[in-house]
């Protein structure tokens, strides 16, 4: 009896997890018959009893179904707050112990733990050999290969300094890198899915763990065993990181959703949270004084009033809405945009920090305060405030285009250079509204926007034409 299609894809769904929205990077059946041209099998059922039989079969074949799109320091307040915050934390808590065990689940071609480590030698020097081990898992043999030869286009490192890429990369070609060896054994790499992950630690606990960009794949039954498996692998006191659009997604109340440094990370429920820790609350009641038809229209009214400048007149009916006791959050964001419009950035601060405390979701407060510290060149505070807006949402092209500028003033024209490039592509893809602002209308367009970034980078690659 010949196999089908549907068969072979629910043994793939069956071994990897994938959810039955995952898109295929080539149909199953390109993959069936690429399989058995290989080994030579021309009969389906023959090689569908070989997958059954053996798992080194199956691995190869189930490769060819996962996408492997990943880069050096690919979201980097993660690393910065693992180096700079967790890792302090852990090894105070410790007290020395013993290394801290770090681990990558869902590791690819490994720039996710080869980052790791880079990042925990600019903080620890070379002696993080003896306070950090690394692991990594993945269920691509040929990834996990691709990761111990250590070899990287330049797209893979175009995230990292030019001093990181000379101090621990080899160039073996214009645009080919291999990593240098003492970062490459750093890392002890392990070939699992990961929904049986807990397999591969039978008896090893986990400080920090990297989940990130995986779970996507995965439908929710799978999504919610592999993040009890990992919950199971941390240690006590340890901290499991998730990218920004996936961790709300994860909150299982297995662990505990805190917020550090404003990134929300996952910690023992158990344990206490640490002073500079914030327990995820819940958004700003409102208790609103009117229906919500005459509050919209009443808004709708402000907002018109704004946009046509008449500020004086538009703050005094805000106050109809009882702005002043912060109970409605639009409201109130309006007021500051008013504010920030007037340069009363100190009363505009107060209503955008009041509403950040209260909910640390809130994009538009990031925006304001990140916008705010801008203009009175607090940039570093300002570069904080716009990571926030990009971890609540990653598709902030706004955020991204302050970030660009910042990058710029600093002379981190790579950065800056790749930070111009995501703004436009956003905007491309008709990601004009998501700029966190979206009730109150920019005063400019995508096209002019569009050609702002396109004359910044016409000016950045002229002025540093060695650097491209």
């Amino acid at each position: 009896m010949t196999v089908s299609t549907d068969q072979f894809e629910s043994l793939i769904r069956e071994t990897t997890g994938f959810d039955k929205e995952y898109q295929w990077p080539i149909s199953v059946e390109k993959g069936v018959t690429s399989m058995m041209s290989k080994m030579k099998i021309h009969d389906r059922s023959e090689f569908y009893q070989a997958l059954n039989r053996s798992s080194n079969i199956l691995f190869n074949f189930v490769q060819q179904f996962t996408i492997n799109e990943t880069y050096f320091n690919r979201e980097p307040l993660l690393f910065e707050l693992t180096s700079n915050i967790l890792i302090p934390e852990l090894l105070i808590e410790k007290q020395a112990k013993g290394p801290l065990h770090i681990l990558s689940a869902g590791c690819s071609t490994g720039e996710e733990p080869y980052s790791l480590v880079i990042a925990m030698m600019e903080r620890y020097g070379s002696g993080c050999k003896k306070l950090f081990t690394f692991s990594a898992v993945d269920i691509d043999i040929e990834a996990i290969m691709s990761a111990q030869e250590g070899r990287y286009s330049r797209r893979a490192v175009h995230m990292l300094d030019a001093r990181v890429i000379d101090t621990y990369f080899h160039q073996l070609a214009p645009g080919q890198y291999r990593i240098n060896n003492f970062i490459k054994n750093s890392v002890t790499f392990y070939q699992s899915p990961l929904k049986k992950i807990s397999s591969v630690f039978p008896n090893h606990k986990m400080d920090i763990i990297f989940y990130r960009n995986v779970s996507i794949y995965f439908d929710p039954l799978t999504r919610q065993k592999i993040f009890h498996q990992l919950a199971d692998l941390l240690n006590p006191k340890g901290f499991l990181l998730m990218s920004p659009t996936e961790t709300f997604a994860h909150d299982f109340k297995r662990l505990a959703l805190i917020e550090k440094e404003g990134v929300f990370v996952f910690h023992h429920q158990k344990q206490s949270v640490m002073s500079d820790s914030k327990p995820l609350q819940k958004n700003v009641n409102k208790k609103p004084d009117m229906s919500q038809k005459q509050k919209s229209d009443g808004l709708s009214h402000v907002i018109e009033l704004a946009n046509r400048k008449q500020y004086a007149y538009a703050l005094e009916q805000l106050e109809t809405y009882s702005c002043r006791d912060n109970d409605d959050v639009q409201a109130c964001i309006l007021k500051a945009c008013i504010l920030i419009n007037l340069q009363q950035f100190n009363d505009a601060r107060m209503i955008c920090k009041h509403i950040f405390e209260n909910d640390m979701l809130n994009e538009a407060a990031c925006l304001l305060l990140g916008q705010m510290d801008h203009l009175e060149n607090k940039k570093k505070n300002a570069q904080d405030y716009f990571n926030k807006a990009l971890y609540i949402n990653p598709q902030n092209w706004l955020a991204h285009y302050y970030l660009a500028k910042i990058y710029e003033e600093h002379q981190q024209i790579r950065l800056a250079v790749n930070t111009y490039q995501t703004v436009i592509k956003l905007l491309d893809e008709g990601k004009f509204n998501a700029h966190g602002l979206s009730f109150f209308p920019l005063s400019f367009s995508k096209s002019d926007i569009i050609f702002l970034c396109k004359t910044r980078l016409e000016k950045l690659k002229r002025e540093a034409s060695d650097v491209f």
